[in-house]
């Protein structure tokens, strides 16, 4: 199909969504600090995309957004698709899902085909600025819902929140496990900018 229409790049955006989030006041300026001091510093090493080399683009690709009729797997709930840059749909699955290394790699060249150290180093940030997407969805929910101030990070891991969800002790539809999935986003996003990994991404991209 033709490529889809372009909307907004992904950044200004996500700009957006943050500030939204944060007008809720469901996260407090102290436990705000760190993400988006991690969040800017992603902004700042990752060259944006030419939308030329936009591609169609899901967008919302989560658990929910993904069905099986038996046979095949299908995508749902388009309502967000279009033109974006190619590493947002593999990053949000990648996120969801917890894929790393070898299985990581192998999804890579799957989506890609060819994979080399500046692809990698895109997904790789592509990759934190999914977590604050979804981490600010999330806020804005539990925001929209009523929850009280987060003042702190604090909670399970994302992986414990991965499991929760696939076994049902975690629901999305409720404040709780938004709150949940949100600070381990945000705990995840802070402490990829402060490790090796990001610093060789962005050394690559530079």
């Amino acid at each position: 199909t033709p490529v889809f229409p372009r909307l907004v790049d992904v950044f200004d955006g996500l700009a957006d969504i943050i500030a939204k989030a944060l007008a809720t006041g469901v996260l407090s300026e102290a436990a705000a600090r760190a993400p988006l001091a991690a969040y800017r510093t992603i902004c700042v090493a990752y060259p944006r995309l030419a939308p030329e080399a936009w591609v169609s683009s899901h967008n919302d690709l989560n658990p929910s957004n993904i069905v099986c009729d038996g046979r095949r797997l299908w995508f749902v709930d388009w309502e967000a698709a279009f033109a974006a840059d190619p590493h947002v749909d593999p990053a949000l699955l990648a996120n969801w899902f917890g894929l790393q290394g070898g299985g990581e790699a192998t999804f890579l060249a799957r989506v890609f085909g060819e994979i080399d150290d500046i692809r990698r180093a895109r997904f790789a940030l592509m990759r934190g600025v999914c977590q604050m997407f979804v981490a600010c969805m999330m806020l804005g929910l539990a925001g929209a819902g009523g929850a009280a101030q987060v003042t702190d990070l604090d909670g399970p891991s994302l992986v414990d929140v991965r499991q929760g969800l696939a076994a049902g002790t975690v629901q999305l539809n409720g404040v709780n496990g938004q709150l949940a999935l949100a600070k381990a986003q945000l705990r995840e996003l802070v402490e990829f900018t402060e490790g090796t990994a990001f610093r060789n991404a962005a050394a690559i991209l530079a």
